[in-house]
């Protein structure tokens, strides 16, 4: 008998179906998902997960073309099993397989098989989740980005950079400098449309931080960090603006479907929110500037 945990992040419910009574996968796997479990199962949901421990069952890779992903943080690699399922394959940092999912071409459907220790286990099942939630959730105007994002007073700054350019550096210096200033998430919002709004959302996946609000802001602006020896911000758009956010993005290129959704929502997020490059040094000026700037 399946145990099943319900869970709504960005306003998007899901479940999830641990298949068997095993001693190696349970709900101890998630825990930064504990603040988006919801009490019941809930209708509409975007995508359900079935966790199963029979390995006899899994799909064998397929003869034949696959491309392989490099996520930063390891590397995914995508199989096509048939016209109307694909298969991934999610490995850790050095390489070693963590899971094996197969799923169908609508993304509502996705049969999971976890591998090794308990660390590579639960690094297997977020990295599916994450995948599942940015594939399926693009169909809602969701999308997940590489942001660290701060909230005060209801309003949302998300700050964008390749990794290990300064994003929770910076975000850090808001809150200790800043006002009212509050880490929503430090590595990967949502950024969500909804009802004429563009707001974003915190996730269970942030990073190295330990920051898993079930928090939403209005989104009021999106800040690219640029190394710099001085401290000056400048606003951009158009076409500029929304290169910043689709290289932030979690896109799903092996989808034309998912790309559409994602390309579509980006269209109305660069056209609708203010963009700026921040050009800075670590330091407490950049933090004040940029909040001087951008929050008036």
């Amino acid at each position: 008998m399946s145990v099943i945990y319900s869970f709504r992040i960005a306003d998007l419910p899901f479940s999830i179906y641990f298949c068997s009574q095993s001693q190696h996968d349970s709900i101890k796997l998630l825990p930064s998902f504990q603040k988006f479990r919801t009490e019941n199962i809930i209708s509409n949901q975007i995508f359900k997960l079935y966790i199963n421990d029979n390995s006899s069952n899994e799909p064998s890779e397929p003869i034949g073309i696959s491309k392989t992903y490099d996520t930063g943080n390891g590397n995914i690699v995508l199989y096509r099993k048939d016209t109307n399922h694909l298969i991934f394959k999610i490995h850790n940092t050095v390489n070693e397989k963590c899971c094996t999912l197969l799923t169908n071409e609508e993304f509502t459907d996705w049969q999971c098989y976890l591998h090794g220790d308990f660390a590579n286990r639960s690094y297997g099942l977020n990295n599916a989740l994450m995948l599942a939630f940015a594939c399926r959730g693009s169909f809602y105007q969701a999308i997940i980005i590489h942001s660290s994002t701060i909230m005060i007073n209801g309003k949302g700054y998300a700050f964008v950079a390749k990794s290990g350019v300064g994003k929770s550096t910076h975000t850090s210096l808001w809150c200790q400098y800043v006002k009212n200033s509050e880490l929503l998430n430090d590595d990967n919002p949502i950024i969500k449309i909804e009802n004429q709004k563009i707001n974003i959302y915190g996730s269970p996946w942030s990073g190295k931080t330990h920051c898993y609000n079930n928090k939403k802001a209005e989104l009021a602006a999106i800040v690219k960090i640029c190394r710099s020896s001085s401290n000056y911000i400048k606003k951009t758009a158009g076409l500029n603006a929304f290169k910043i956010l689709v290289e932030s993005a979690s896109v799903a290129k092996f989808s034309n479907e998912v790309w559409k959704s994602i390309e579509s929502a980006t269209n109305v997020i660069a056209t609708n929110i203010p963009f700026y490059e921040l050009h800075c040094m670590p330091d407490k000026d950049a933090a004040i500037l940029c909040h001087e700037q951008i929050a008036r």
